[in-house]
């Protein structure tokens, strides 16, 4: 929890060094739609213990050039063992862990349009837990949970229409009731690679000429 309040900390601490000048709404009437995006992406992080791999997906919409709202979602790709608890309440079972979330994503992108920038965002959703047998597809249990993720990220505007991010997040998960594991067995930091595609600026311009 003390990690996560200086992570807060250092967000909030950075969107208001910037002052005045970078505000989103510059007056009541300032609204613009800029563009979209979409892409993949992989995530390390730590569950019950051990290294694992996710992979998932991001997208959204940018309004006044630097604020992005829209989802993802992650999920687990490795197969690691359910803890031994929970293999001990199933005996006879081969039991692997699975894990996935998602949500709402809002992102603040500070002077998107220079080569390299960092954006600071959060994701507010839900995500689910199970233990699944190996041997039989008709074996689960599993349970849901309400997740909240704030990060950081670094990216680079490769071309036009693509940019490469990588950052970092910290998992907080509440809410969860399974057997073997608690919130902190599958919360925690993560690094995240995320690709991005899309139309970045401009769309604004592009619908006012159609129009």
């Amino acid at each position: 929890m003390k990690r996560l309040i200086i992570l807060v900390l250092l967000v909030f601490g950075a969107a208001d060094s910037y002052g005045d000048e970078e505000t989103l709404f510059k007056n009541s009437g300032d609204f613009e739609l800029n563009g979209f995006w979409g892409g993949p992406g992989v995530s390390v992080t730590s569950i019950n213990g051990n290294a694992e791999l996710l992979v998932g997906g991001r997208g959204g919409i940018i309004i006044n050039n630097s604020f992005n709202v829209g989802g993802g979602g992650w999920g687990l790709v490795t197969e690691p063992k359910a803890p031994s608890k929970a293999r001990s309440a199933y005996p006879g079972r081969d039991l692997k862990l699975d894990f996935d979330y998602g949500g709402f994503i809002f992102e603040y992108d500070f002077r998107p349009k220079q080569l390299t920038h960092c954006s600071v965002y959060s994701l507010i959703g839900s995500g689910n837990v199970s233990y699944c047998d190996k041997d039989d597809d008709s074996f689960k249990v599993s349970d849901s949970f309400f997740v909240f993720e704030p990060g950081i990220e670094g990216t680079v505007n490769v071309t036009k229409w693509f940019r490469l991010s990588a950052g970092a997040s910290y998992r907080v998960i509440a809410g969860m009731d399974i057997i073997g594991l608690d919130a902190s067995d599958i919360g925690g930091f993560s690094g995240k690679l995320t690709f991005r595609f899309g139309q970045f600026t401009g769309f604004e311009r592009h619908m006012k000429t159609s129009e």
